[in-house]
């Protein structure tokens, strides 16, 4: 502590500080994308599955990185396809990371939260080359689920039901009222015409 009461000692941490700011690079340009987030949500309705895609990158990137996506929120209807280890060479935009989602039938919530992290892994490291230090990136988004009282297949069968309801009934009437037409034009004995 008696460093901090010296007025020029504070200063050179200062100033140590902003060039180890400045001038260390600790983060490769590494990203992942997607078209769903928190904002811009996934639908989706009960009993339904969807895949769904997101790009790991490596923009700018001085070398290859390795990460393992993990899935830390969402468990329940979220499984990564295939494998969960990914190698994102330099200066790539295109490997793909393929989620599969599926909800529930019965299931009482509105919308889940989904979270992936992508962990670095060490690569093998050149004799004499530098150590990286990386870190890990996460993707977060929501679905929310899309409750329907009756699906258009079920409202067109039930569209079908009462179409041939209609007709049955169409039907029994032209033949009740052709039946009391049939009637009426046979006279009835013992009534006088005229």
């Amino acid at each position: 502590m008696r460093y901090l009461r010296n007025k020029s000692g504070v200063e050179i941490l200062f100033f140590l500080l902003i060039f180890w700011i400045f001038f260390l690079e600790l983060v490769d340009a590494v990203g992942v994308s997607g078209i769903y987030t928190n904002e811009n949500y996934l639908e989706m309705r009960l009993g339904e599955t969807k895949e769904v895609i997101f790009i790991l990158q490596n923009n700018e990137g001085e070398g290859d990185i390795k990460l393992r996506a993990n899935i830390s929120e969402g468990q329940d209807i979220v499984e990564i396809i295939g494998n969960k280890e990914y190698v994102v060479p330099a200066d790539s935009l295109n490997v793909s990371v393929k989620l599969n989602i599926s909800i529930p039938a019965d299931s009482k919530e509105k919308e889940y939260q989904i979270k992936i992290d992508f962990e670095p892994m060490p690569l093998e490291i050149p004799v004499g080359g530098m150590v990286q230090i990386e870190l890990g990136i996460s993707r977060e988004f929501k679905v929310k689920i899309i409750r329907e009282e009756k699906t258009k297949v079920e409202l067109l069968k039930n569209n079908w039901i009462w179409i041939i309801l209609g007709i049955l009934v169409i039907v029994a009437v032209v033949v009740i009222v052709k039946l009391i037409l049939e009637n009426r034009e046979t006279p009835i004995e013992g009534v006088n015409e005229g």
